[in-house]
Parts: C-alpha cells; sequence; structure tokens
C-alpha cells in the first residue's frame, strides 16, 4: 500500500501512544452468553484503563455473541482484541476473524455494536454486525484506533449483514485512527444502511486510511454501504483506501463545517485489483453546501476516481470555495470528469467576473500541444481567460492525457504556471517535462487551479498531441503555431492509479 499520508502516519503515532499503555489486567471471555461470568458483557463492565479483553472461547470456529440489550461502553485506555481467539489472526490478507457479535437481537431499537467512551482505546480483529443503530461509534473520544474488523458484514466478509446505522461513527472525536498504514490494520466496513464511515461535524483530526468501504474483502463485488465515507469536520484525511460499489457517492462532503479534509491516494469505483470499474452509484467525490479548503489529490498522491455513477468529482453550492482538485486519473465516470455546480459544462465567461462552486473558475483553452519524444518534453500554446482581477494568481494549469471518450484526464502529463504577463499578453506557449510516457495521438485536457485552491473543470475540448518538426525543435519550440506534417499513431488506454494491495 502507498503511504499518502504524512498526516495519518502522525495521527497513527499519537494514537497508538495513548493506546500502547501496558495492560493492568487481563480480562478473558470465555463463553458467548449475554451476561454472566466469562461474558463480554461482564468483561466491558468490569475493564478498566489499561485492561485488555482477550478470548479464549472452548469452542472452534466463529463464536457469535448476541446481546440482548445494548453493551456496556468500553472505558478509556482498554484493548479489546479478537485475534487472542484461537485461530484467529490479522497476519495476513484475508484475515481470520473468529469473534462475531450481532445485534439481531438487540433491544431497543437503534441500539449500537460497540460503544467508545473513552480515550486510547484499540478495537481489533472482531465481526460487527447487524445492529439496529451503528456498528461501532466513538464518542468524545481521542486516539482510538480501529483495525482489522469486518464492519457490517459476515464473518467470512461476502455477505451483507448490515448495521442499520453507520458502520463507523465518529462524534465531537480526535485523533482517531479507522485502518492504518499496513495491510493488516484493513478493516472491510461494508453494506451499513447510512455510511461506512461518518465523521461528525465535531470530529477533527482523524484518519481513514486502507480499508475496503463498500465492497466484500475480496475488494471485487459490491456490499454497497450508502455513502462510503462521510466528512463533516475539519482536517480530517481519507488516504489509501478502496472505496468503490456504494449505493450513493464514494467521498460526501456536504457541510460548511466540512473545512481543510483530504482525500489521497485512494481508488474510487473500481475493483482492488484495477482489473474492472466498481462505480459508486453516484459521484465519486462530493463537496457540497459549503464544503472549502478541502484537498482532492496532489502531485505526490492522486486518486484513482473511474467509472462512477455521475461525476468522478462534484463541487456545488455557491460557498463551497476553494477545493484543490489535483494529479487525479479520472475516467469513465458518467459526467463530468470535474463538475461545478450544474450537471452540465460551464463555458468560459470573457474575464471570469462569475461567481459559484469553486468560483466557478475558467478552463485553459489548448491551442496546441506538441511532444519531443527524445528529451521527453511538452510544449503547450494555451490561455486562462481569468483577469488576474478575479482570482489570485498565479494559476497552476495541470495538464492530462484523457481517457478514451477525451473528457476527463486519465494521466497527469505536468504542470504550467500561468502569470498575469501570460494573462496579458493572450496565449502562453511554455514547456514541461512529462510525469510518464506520453504517445502521439493521445488528447490533452487541462484544468486551472488559482493561488487559493480554486480549481476548474476540465477543457472542454481535447487537443490531440503532435510532433514537432526538427526545426522547431532546433529552436526551442518558437514556431509551434506554425508546425505542419503531424504524425498521429494510435490512442491507448492508459491508468495511473494508486495501490491497494
Amino acid at each position: 500500500m502507498l503511504r499518502h499520508c504524512p498526516s495519518c502516519v502522525m495521527i497513527v503515532l499519537l494514537a497508538g501512544a495513548l493506546a500502547a499503555t501496558a495492560p493492568a489486567d487481563v480480562i478473558n471471555v470465555t463463553n458467548t452468553d449475554d451476561v454472566g461470568v466469562g461474558s463480554l458483557r461482564a468483561a466491558l463492565a468490569a475493564a478498566v484503563s489499561g485492561d485488555a479483553i482477550h478470548f479464549a472461547i472452548a469452542e472452534t470456529g466463529v463464536q457469535t455473541i448476541s446481546p440482548a440489550t445494548a453493551l456496556p461502553p468500553i472505558a478509556a485506555g482498554v484493548t479489546i482484541d479478537g485475534t487472542t481467539q484461537s485461530g484467529a489472526s490479522c497476519a495476513t490478507w484475508p484475515p481470520t476473524l473468529l469473534v462475531e457479535i450481532a445485534g439481531d437481537a438487540t433491544t431497543p431499537a437503534a441500539s449500537d455494536g460497540l460503544s467508545i467512551n473513552g480515550n486510547g482505546v484499540l478495537v481489533r480483529g472482531l465481526v460487527v454486525n447487524s445492529f439496529s443503530g451503528d456498528g461501532i461509534q466513538l464518542n468524545d473520544a481521542s486516539g482510538v484506533r480501529i483495525e482489522c474488523n469486518f464492519i457490517g458484514t459476515d464473518s467470512t466478509g461476502s455477505l451483507d449483514y448490515g448495521n442499520l446505522g453507520v458502520g463507523v461513527r465518529l462524534v465531537g472525536s480526535t485523533l482517531a485512527v479507522i485502518g492504518g498504514p499496513d495491510v493488516s490494520d484493513r478493516n472491510v466496513i461494508s453494506a451499513n444502511a447510512v455510511a461506512g464511515v461518518l465523521i461528525d461535524a465535531a470530529s477533527s483530526d482523524n484518519a481513514v486510511q486502507g480499508n475496503f468501504i463498500g465492497t466484500d474483502l475480496g475488494g471485487a463485488d459490491r456490499l454497497d454501504n450508502f455513502n462510503g465515507v462521510v466528512v463533516r469536520g475539519a482536517i480530517n484525511d481519507i488516504a489509501d483506501n478502496l472505496i468503490s460499489g456504494n449505493t450513493e457517492g464514494g467521498v460526501l462532503f456536504d457541510v460548511g463545517t466540512a473545512i481543510g479534509n483530504t482525500v489521497l491516494g485512494n481508488r474510487i469505483g473500481s475493483n482492488a485489483a484495477d482489473t474492472a470499474a466498481l462505480p459508486n452509484d453516484g459521484a465519486g467525490v462530493s463537496l457540497l453546501n459549503g464544503a472549502t479548503q478541502n484537498t482532492v489529490g496532489t502531485i505526490a498522491a492522486p486518486n484513482q476516481i473511474r467509472a462512477n455513477g455521475t461525476s468522478g468529482v462534484r463541487v456545488d453550492g455557491a460557498t463551497s470555495i476553494r477545493n484543490s482538485i489535483r494529479a487525479n486519473s479520472m475516467s469513465g465516470d458518467g459526467e463530468l470528469g470535474i463538475e461545478l455546480g450544474a450537471f452540465f459544462e460551464n463555458p468560459n465567461d470573457p474575464g471570469d467576473p462569475d461567481s459559484g462552486s469553486n468560483r466557478l473558475q475558467n478552463t485553459p483553452v489548448i491551442v496546441d500541444v506538441a511532444y519531443a519524444a527524445a528529451v521527453n518534453r511538452v510544449t503547450a500554446i494555451f490561455a486562462v481567460s481569468t483577469d488576474p482581477a478575479n482570482a489570485t494568481y498565479p494559476l497552476l494549469v495541470d495538464f492530462y492525457g484523457t481517457d478514451l471518450d477525451d473528457q476527463e484526464g486519465e494521466f497527469y502529463l505536468g504542470t504550467l504556471s500561468y502569470d498575469a504577463s501570460d494573462f496579458a499578453a493572450g496565449n502562453a506557449t511554455k514547456s514541461f517535462t512529462a510525469i510518464g510516457a506520453v504517445l502521439v495521438g493521445d488528447g490533452v485536457v487541462a484544468t486551472a487551479t488559482d493561488a487559493d485552491g480554486n480549481t476548474s473543470e476540465f477543457t472542454a475540448e481535447a487537443i490531440t498531441v503532435v510532433v514537432p518538426e526538427p526545426t522547431a525543435l532546433a529552436i526551442g519550440f518558437v514556431a509551434l503555431g506554425a508546425l505542419a506534417g503531424r504524425v498521429l499513431v494510435a490512442r491507448r488506454s492508459f491508468v495511473s492509479a494508486p495501490s491497494v494491495a
């Protein structure tokens, strides 16, 4: 798995420090009874900070605990480790999970599976399903780690035993890590009625990393949550997950308190092996109703966003601004790759005085693109019709090779800066060294991102890569506009994808 999120690593370290106190005592769960000595309920009631709850049930196979009423909340500093049950393990993927907590007999309605009310809790190696509320809920907790669990599936990770609320809900919580940087930390969070993970408006500085959200444990078939991940708080990191197959969207920011979050290195809309589409039925990523200053992809940590039912990334709402969408691999989405506001391409307006989603930043207009294979150099003639009075300059213009229908940027090529003097001059002619290979005949589109982070839609019309004449190469592409004798080759399909292996 790619480690795309340095801040996630810091959260993991801080959460680990909170959860790493040596156990004061080990409390063994020795049966599947709901009450009495050796039950999970008794262990939860007795555990205090530093204690570890282990499982030593004598029977073989999956052991199902069916609470009749809501279980006691988990106290601060307690570890619950299902891998201590004989035969269970999270050492390799897929894991073997043998302790199931099933809520299909739990009353009253809207009971949650596990409630965490204290700091520094670790929950590992459990199957939590069939509750009328949330599978796991964090309440005003800090430094919680949720690792190697199946939340909303059966013990095989392949059947829908969804919770009727959220798989993992964070309420007023900080520094939680749902998953982690290693495959052995991965959760399957699928088949839940509201969302796989929901981070509320009062929760910040949390990480959702490395999980399968909306799929089975193989990442091949859909076990849809309604939404994959919903973020309403600030400064949370969604990194290196597989978020596919959900009924509505992949990642949703839907309120004005969703500020400064990152979506990095995820695969959104394909299977884990990247051999087939596994679309979310709505948008891959949605930033709505005032979500602002969020980052969806960077050059160092792009997302792969493909084949989703509507847009790849949708930004909607007059105050949904300063959302940076850069370097992602987008292809085959049902509507626009990047959609600002309306369900159709926004035409450029002279000078770009209008406002709205990402301030309706004008798209670049590409006049020509030439490629010199000998030096892996791309030269573009382009312009952005945004007056410096209406945006914070310089603009960053990202160039992409297109997907097969020439609508979305499937592979990132490089970036050029466009400053106020370029705007005054009209067309700019600039060059960059390409990232990855370029084939003559590929289509090229671009986006513009102003210095405040407002990213445009993709260029309305792709331009075809050409080979410059030798004379043009010799004089540094000055004569690009007059090139003749263009050489075209067959188009290709190319995917630059993050790893979720």
